[in-house]
């Protein structure tokens, strides 16, 4: 059986096909839950960082201005804060790509507004101790945002750019600062952290992308399982390390004359009957050690049948694959019968004596015993002629 002859396979093997568009929504909303469940650490720090430098700057001259910058930080942050938690709450299913998206961007652009023109603020009003404070809480503030937005490169620009043209206003504003100097730490310093951001987003995609090839050959590996047991008389199996089935198949629960969900669970000897095969199977089960054709006896519908077993060891457990060889078992017990019994009066024949005799020399032999061969005649026993 060639892959392409499996129903669906193409599509499955080439993820670049029908499905790149459904690919890049989950990538979307994988990178926007990522990004909402950082959002909630983000926002406190952030409101943290707020609250400390507008308690530094409430002995400036305009401690007004600085509540006001201090409520529009608070509302931002509320924001984000909140579509994390409704999001968070409906198990992240409830995501709107372009709509989280759009909100994710907006609220750091305002977020970035916000304190870039806080910090440029400050410093026209700030002692030198004040500016120091400023200047750290910035510098922190963007570094921050790489973690914070590292699913969303844009985003993160979107935070920083703000932030850094705040910071070099401040640096120009601020009598004896160096703006040169403030300049270039800020443009460095972003375009370091801009390639980071970036840098991370890749990381992630790529990281989707390998998950979502491994689901793919996943599922292609199962539905070819499942052609090879739909179109074989052969079935497969696992157990877990105590020899207990597991997830066993619709095929399996057929073969074994019961439903399927009664065999979860159960041990796999205990459907055969006791014989040194099937303390052979336990033993192998026990030991996880591979195994092959253990042809096992068990009773079916009140008549013996037969199967062959064979198994690796896999992760936990057994994976194997089993047959039912009870046809064949059956036709070599008719062909072994007909070896040794006449066809027609279905007595034991010339070749069965034979055999018998030889068995019976050999034990003398080894113990010394003796034999006795008996001729005997069937009374009113008359030719049997065949044909005309």
């Amino acid at each position: 059986m060639q892959l392409q002859d499996v129903p669906g396979t193409a599509q499955m093997i080439h993820p670049l096909s029908p499905q790149t568009g459904d690919s890049a929504r989950q990538l979307l909303t994988e990178r926007i839950a990522d990004n909402l469940r950082r959002a909630v650490t983000g926002a406190i720090g952030g409101t943290a960082n707020a609250v400390a430098v507008a308690l530094t700057m409430l002995s400036s001259p305009y401690p007004g201005m600085v509540l006001v910058w201090l409520a529009g930080i608070f509302a931002v942050s509320g924001a984000r804060l909140e579509l994390a938690l409704r999001r968070r709450r409906a198990g992240w299913a409830t995501i709107d790509g372009r709509r989280d998206l759009w909100h994710i961007h907006a609220t750091a652009l305002a977020n970035g507004l916000l304190w870039g023109a806080g910090i440029a603020a400050g410093a026209s009003i700030a002692n030198t101790r004040q500016f120091i404070v400023i200047a750290i809480l910035s510098g922190g503030m963007l570094g921050a945002s790489v973690l914070t937005y590292s699913t969303m490169a844009l985003a993160a620009v979107l935070f920083m750019v703000p932030i850094c043209v705040g910071t070099i206003i401040a640096w120009a504003l601020f009598p004896g600062a160096q703006v040169w100097v403030g300049t270039l730490f800020c443009a460095s310093y972003l375009l370091i952290l801009s390639r980071g951001a970036f840098q991370n987003q890749r990381e992630f995609t790529k990281a989707f992308h390998a998950r979502e090839q491994l689901r793919e050959t996943g599922a292609t590996v199962q539905l070819l399982l499942n052609d090879f047991e739909a179109q074989s008389a052969d079935w497969l199996w696992k157990v877990d390390s105590l020899g207990r089935i597991q997830e066993p198949s619709p095929r399996f629960g057929d073969a074994a004359r019961r439903a399927w969900q009664l065999l979860d669970g159960m041990p796999l000897p205990d459907l055969f009957a006791p014989c040194p095969e099937t303390e052979r199977l336990a033993a192998h089960l026990a030991r996880l050690t591979p195994f092959r054709d253990i042809t096992l006896p068990l009773t079916l519908d009140g008549s013996p049948h037969w199967w062959t077993l064979s198994a690796q060891p896999w992760q936990d457990g057994m994976r194997g694959v089993a047959r039912d060889v009870t046809a064949q078992k059956r036709a070599e017990a008719r062909v072994s019968h007909m070896a040794h019994y006449d066809g027609l009066t279905n007595l034991a024949n010339r070749f069965l004596f034979n055999e018998t005799l030889a068995g019976a020399l050999l034990r003398r032999r080894a113990q010394d015993d003796g034999v006795a061969v008996r001729r005997g005649a069937l009374p009113r026993s008359r030719p049997v002629q065949i044909g005309q």
